[in-house]
């Protein structure tokens, strides 16, 4: 707990960080339809486009998802410390 602390401010990054996980999960939706459309049409490319949604799927969608999961967390930990400090503010 942060002794102290602007509980508004606490909530406001929370708040924050839980919309950019919701970005980063509009991104990820966004790169697997990608991927759908880059294996699709692999056969006109001659395989690049197949190596790039193989890198999207195994690198770059993977990292994303661990971000999102990160920022989540901290959206959870942040709450529950705003939440903390208000109680202590009002003696609970």
């Amino acid at each position: 707990m942060f002794l102290g602390a602007d509980v508004e401010e606490l909530e406001d990054v929370a708040a924050k960080c839980q919309d950019g996980a919701e970005t980063t999960d509009q991104v990820i939706a966004f790169l697997q339809a990608l991927v759908v459309a880059l294996m699709a049409a692999s056969f006109l490319t001659g395989g690049a486009s197949a190596k790039y949604a193989q890198y999207l799927r195994q690198v770059v969608i993977p990292w994303l998802q661990k971000i999102s999961a990160a920022l989540k967390l901290f959206a959870q930990v942040l709450g529950a410390n705003a939440d903390a400090q208000r109680r202590v503010g009002c003696g609970w």
